[in-house]
């Protein structure tokens, strides 16, 4: 069953705006998991910029680790999953018109030096210069020249703002995805089985992949996992063991392994589920500090394929958004809940809890 939307778009009374072109509200980090609304001037752009006006911007794990783990400065705007309307463009700007639709990457690669030629576009010294400013909990972003050029996308007619801020982590996955380099008809281990988990899941499932295993402990995102998105198995390793469980169900060894949880724990574990020449994608920050334990002879008898990898680049944004548009992954159904930027920080704690909840997203009202 598709869980329900809960909507909350009740602004409280002691909160009021001043309505002009000039002023705009901003979810500004406050320290210790949480933010405060503020009153900032809406950013002038240059020639070769635009400003949209955001329309709905999705609540991601590493906003949440940074907001818990403290890991930026008070007064930062974070929120990178951005999808909104056009409002200005600079006067060189050929490409965009006020009006557009758009959904943007937050970071944009230079797309020329030996990093980014090696496939590395993440790893780029541009990449991290680069952003929406002051950031996508802001009722207006800037986009920098660079991020007009590379990681601006315009949305079709029949992709609303909702499945629009999806392109940027349907783009990640999409990214280390290819870096499996899988085949059809293998066989695929998720680890974690939340929204990054999930499409995941629907990835394989649309590259024919002989068979998808969850793993997870919510039992909530156990059923969705197995009843909307017809994974094969789900596996709680709170309600029994991984051997019974395996031979239960006749799984096969794994070909690649996704590890979509940031704990050293989880890393460690995967290690008990790898075989022969199996790939495994770690695509989760941890907290600091975090150590696992590897035996090298795995990874040189057994050829165990260990791959990172962080964010995305720009032709995967364009793969996301056609995916999203032809129906190929469903990102609707993921959507839980919806708050108003209002209400941040509930936002941000249940996206952190992850109780009853897939997809957390802010949503900016006219």
């Amino acid at each position: 069953m598709v869980p329900s939307l809960h909507y909350d778009m009740q602004v409280p009374a002691m909160i009021e705006f001043a309505r002009n072109d000039l002023v705009m509200k901003v979810c500004a980090y406050a320290g210790a998991g949480k933010f405060t609304i503020e009153e900032r001037e809406v950013p002038e752009i240059t020639a070769r910029e635009i400003l949209v006006k955001t329309k709905v911007v999705g609540v991601c794990g590493t906003d949440v680790h940074k907001a818990i783990h403290q890991t930026v400065p008070e007064g930062t705007v974070l929120g990178h999953e951005i999808s909104g309307v056009v409002e200005r463009v600079g006067e060189n700007v050929l490409q965009f018109k006020p009006g557009d639709k758009v959904a943007i990457q937050h970071h944009a690669p230079c797309m020329s030096c030996k990093t980014c030629l090696h496939g590395h576009h993440s790893l780029c010294d541009q990449y991290l210069e680069t952003n929406v400013i002051p950031g996508g909990f802001s009722e207006y972003i800037r986009i920098m020249p660079e991020n007009v050029k590379h990681t601006v996308k315009r949305m079709p007619d029949n992709v609303d703002f909702v499945e629009g801020a999806f392109m940027e982590p349907l783009s990640c996955c999409l990214r280390g995805f290819g870096k499996l380099d899988p085949l059809p008809g293998d066989n695929f281990l998720i680890l974690g089985l939340g929204p990054i988990g999930m499409l995941f899941c629907q990835i394989a499932k649309a590259f024919n992949a002989n068979c998808v295993t969850g793993i997870e402990i919510d039992p909530f995102r156990l059923q969705f996992a197995k009843n909307t998105l017809g994974i094969n198995h789900a596996f709680n390793p709170k309600m029994d063991s991984w051997d019974s469980f395996a031979v239960d169900k006749d799984i096969e060894d794994f070909d690649h392994i996704i590890i979509t949880v940031g704990k050293g724990s989880v890393y460690q574990g995967t290690f008990d589920h790898v075989a022969r020449g199996t790939k495994v994608l770690f695509f989760a920050e941890c907290p600091p500090n975090q150590e696992i334990i590897l035996d090298p002879n795995m990874v040189y008898k057994h050829e165990l394929v260990l791959l990172g990898s962080y964010s995305s680049a720009p032709r995967y944004l364009t793969m996301a958004m056609d995916l999203i548009s032809n129906g190929s992954i469903a990102v609707r159904p993921l959507v839980t809940h919806i708050f108003p930027p209002e209400e941040i920080g509930k936002a941000i704690s249940l996206a952190k809890t992850a109780r009853e909840s897939l997809k957390v997203m802010i949503q900016f009202q006219d």
